[in-house]
């Protein structure tokens, strides 16, 4: 399993899932390296602000969102933006951020326990 982790977040020895590249497509990091302070360093540098990181917990998968944890969502999303999609692209790009957003919400109860 893996998570998308803010870099600020980010804590020396965590392994990244996935190669992590640059908007050029050149790799910055390989895949399954152990995250170092200069790895954030690098990570700032090119304006990432998250990567796909191993996760090893062996916390439950998130739940698939209630309609009314949906519904709240995009009403935080319309107004956090002021702007609504206007094509099938944008309504992708809102459809990802809403789950991004329950996804977090969930870690985040879950942290809590």
């Amino acid at each position: 399993m893996s998570r998308l982790v803010a870099i600020e977040k980010l804590v020396d020895g965590m392994e990244t899932n996935q190669a992590v590249k640059n908007k050029f497509g050149q790799m910055l990091i390989p895949a399954k390296t152990q995250i170092t302070e200069t790895h954030k360093k690098v990570l700032r540098t090119w304006g990432i602000t998250s990567i796909d990181i191993k996760d090893d917990s062996s916390s439950p998968p998130d739940l698939q969102p209630t309609d009314n944890q949906k519904t709240e969502g995009l009403e935080l999303l319309y107004r956090r933006f002021s702007w609504f999609p206007r094509n099938a692209n944008e309504e992708d790009l809102f459809e990802m951020l809403l789950s991004l957003n329950i996804a977090s919400d969930n870690r985040s109860i879950g942290e809590n326990r």
